[in-house]
């Protein structure tokens, strides 16, 4: 009975690395700003407004590149999850939002 709990727990744990790897991975990738510009229109301006101002959603500007990155790969709140984006385009999203 106790090799399951621990292969769960292994498999949790494992979950949790490869999370942080992921945002290592888009935070090293060469990031297109005009693209995310693109991008954001597409995925965030609905909710975040085309200057990230937010409205009834929170306002965007001035958050780091790993906050974005984040909140994308987990949806935090009542925010959508992000995950399934390619990286490059999330990495390109992110380093928008950072010039905003």
């Amino acid at each position: 009975m106790r090799q399951p709990i621990v292969l769960l727990c292994v498999v949790t744990l494992g979950c949790g690395a490869s999370s942080v790897d992921r945002v290592d991975d888009i935070l090293a990738l060469s990031a297109d700003t005009a693209r995310g510009a693109d991008l954001f229109s597409e995925h965030c301006a609905r909710c975040h407004g085309e200057d990230g101002a937010g409205g009834s959603f929170p306002d965007i500007r001035g958050l780091d590149p790993e906050t974005v990155i984040r909140n994308m790969l987990a949806g935090p709140s009542s925010m959508p999850e992000f995950g399934d984006l390619p990286d490059a385009d999330i990495a390109d999203i992110a380093a928008h939002v950072d010039a905003l």
